[in-house]
């Protein structure tokens, strides 16, 4: 129907849902520093002579970060809200289209 292609091809309805995307996006990340942080990594070697005359070498390692930030202050918390506010109303303004 003629409502449904206007639709589709709406460019501010399209920048509307964009934006609504990164601003859950950017909620989602600000959100995330509020919970513990768990890091890893691992990393291996070998080393040894073709000829097989020599020994050969194997070193291995693994490492694991884990970091948590204690938010005294409610700053993280605040952030975070205030993020889903603004994720909260751009939501609305696209609705308004």
């Amino acid at each position: 129907t003629l409502i449904s292609e206007a639709l589709v091809n709406n460019r501010d309805l399209r920048m509307a849902t964009l934006k609504v995307q990164e601003a859950r996006a950017q909620y989602r990340l600000t959100d995330a520093d509020r919970y513990p942080q768990l890091n890893g990594e691992g990393s291996g070697s070998w080393s040894g002579n073709l000829k097989g005359n020599t020994a050969t070498t194997r070193e291995f390692s693994t490492g694991l970060n884990a970091s948590f930030d204690l938010d005294f202050f409610g700053r993280l918390k605040n952030m975070s809200e205030a993020e889903r506010q603004n994720y909260l109303a751009t939501e609305e303004a696209q609705r308004a289209f």
